[in-house]
């Protein structure tokens, strides 16, 4: 099997290193009009999955538009939706709404909420760990035993958080 890796880009001249590189996948990280305006793409995947914002009509950015998330209506926000309620995980939506959102975070090894850990204040945070690794705990809080696992969405080694982000 052949992996593809993932970078972070800061502007649209890395998004376009990335793009002629052909073994990476740029994650752009900066104001959407610039990006599309640049590229002007035939495709669009928005798997930002926004859960708390209201949906956005996506289906201008490119000729084929495909939207993660809760509430988008295929046709309307995006051409095609992909679920990401823990019920239907992954199922393509066609018609109808993706479900809303459920709320509270789905209950794994008798954990819900306790999983995630918020940032206490505005700064940097830098890490050596790369998706996948193994986290068995974190400075300053200790992780409940049976949630010692792999570190998912952290992509890159630096990002700003402005307090009270996951």
């Amino acid at each position: 099997m052949t992996a593809c890796g993932a970078i972070r880009a800061d502007s649209l001249e890395r998004v376009k290193q990335a793009l002629a590189q052909r073994d990476v996948i740029p994650v752009y990280v900066g104001p959407w009009g610039p990006l599309l305006a640049t590229l002007q793409p035939r495709v669009l995947v928005d798997a930002r999955m926004r859960k708390h914002s209201a949906p956005e009509v996506q289906r201008d950015f490119a000729d084929f538009t495909i939207g993660l998330g809760p509430d988008l209506i295929p046709g309307r926000h995006a051409d095609v939706v992909i679920e990401t309620s823990w019920e239907c995980l992954g199922a393509i939506v066609m018609a109808g709404a993706a479900l809303p959102l459920a709320g509270e975070p789905r209950e794994l090894a008798g954990h819900a909420r306790d999983r995630y850990v918020y940032a206490p204040l505005e700064g940097v945070f830098h890490t050596k760990a790369r998706i996948g690794d193994v986290v068995n705990s974190l400075p300053s809080r200790e992780p409940p035993r049976a949630m010692c696992s792999s570190q998912e969405g952290v992509s890159w080694t630096t990002t700003t958080n402005t307090g009270g982000e996951r």
